[in-house]
């Protein structure tokens, strides 16, 4: 705008020539938009992006919450980092405005829901020890055990363990790509005791010699109880003899077996006095009565 003069509006209209502008600026509205991850797993964090015009103050909130502000970079960029979360949050923009006289504002709608997906929960499995094989214990819906990391199908586990391997469990929520995994691992070790040997039950006269075995030591109680007994030990007397191995670890897995001792005392021969009788009639013969000698 140029004011070029002035004179009065009435006679003798006296006038002035004068050489005045003003410049009037029409400045853009500032922008601001929003952007940032949309999906996360239960307590994780995520990403927001602010994008507008440089230098500009922006408000926005969370969850409706206080008006927040933040202000654009000489590149028009905002980033921020949640905290963690476990309910979806949504962040929303409210405004912009310059900085800076005249301070023009633009008042804004657009927001971004972070959408929380609940992580999965698995049992905290300590590493096992079990004699022979063990059973895993049930878990919650949804997690599975298996021979290898990763939740492939075609690992997972069901029946009993027999041999000493790290067992991993799996569990999911979600469907890809938007899904939540939590994965664990621990080692069940299987110990296998020697088979004990197996004797034959033993009818003996007289004191029986134990002799010696491939696998596992003579007790006279069952699970290494009783009175522990060595190859060459002589039994004189009947019993019941158990043969034990054991491995010796925590815990101690074993075999047994047991068998019977059957002890007869043969019978003592006496030895008799010599009997002399005499012959009445010399013809050789005579007649003797044992019980004279104590037989």
């Amino acid at each position: 705008y140029q004011l070029i003069g002035v004179q009065n509006a009435t006679a003798p209209f006296c006038a002035q020539v004068i050489n005045e502008t003003a410049i009037i600026t029409a400045l853009p509205l500032p922008t601001a938009s929003i952007s940032g991850t949309t999906t996360i797993c239960s307590g994780n964090d995520a990403a927001i992006n602010f994008r507008g015009t440089p230098g500009a103050t922006f408000s926005y909130t969370i969850d409706g919450a206080p008006i927040l502000q933040g202000i654009f970079n000489s590149a028009g960029t905002y980033s921020l980092i949640t905290p963690a979360l476990n309910v979806t949050t949504t962040y929303s923009l409210v405004s912009v405005q310059y900085s800076t006289a005249p301070f023009c504002t633009q008042t804004l709608s657009q927001s971004v829901t972070i959408t929380v997906i609940a992580s999965p929960i698995i049992p905290a499995i300590s590493n096992l020890f079990a004699c022979e094989s063990f059973t895993l214990p049930a878990l919650p819906s949804g997690s599975t055990y298996h021979s290898a990391p990763g939740g492939n199908p075609s690992t997972i586990l069901s029946g009993p363990i027999t041999s000493t391997q790290r067992i991993y469990v799996y569990s999911q929520t979600g469907i890809a790509p938007n899904a939540c995994i939590v994965e664990g691992d621990f080692l069940v070790t299987i110990y296998n005791a020697l088979q004990a040997d197996n004797p034959a039950d033993v009818f003996q006269c007289g004191a029986y010699v134990l002799p010696a075995l491939v696998v596992g030591n003579y007790f006279t109680a069952a699970n290494g109880g009783g009175t522990p007994y060595f190859a060459g030990d002589a039994i004189s007397s009947s019993i019941r003899m158990y043969v034990f191995s054991n491995t010796g670890t925590m815990p101690d897995c074993f075999t047994e077996n047991s068998f019977e001792i059957v002890v007869n005392i043969p019978p003592r021969a006496v030895t008799p006095p010599a009997l002399v009788v005499c012959d009445p009639n010399s013809d050789g013969f005579a007649s003797f009565n044992l019980s004279d000698a104590d037989i």
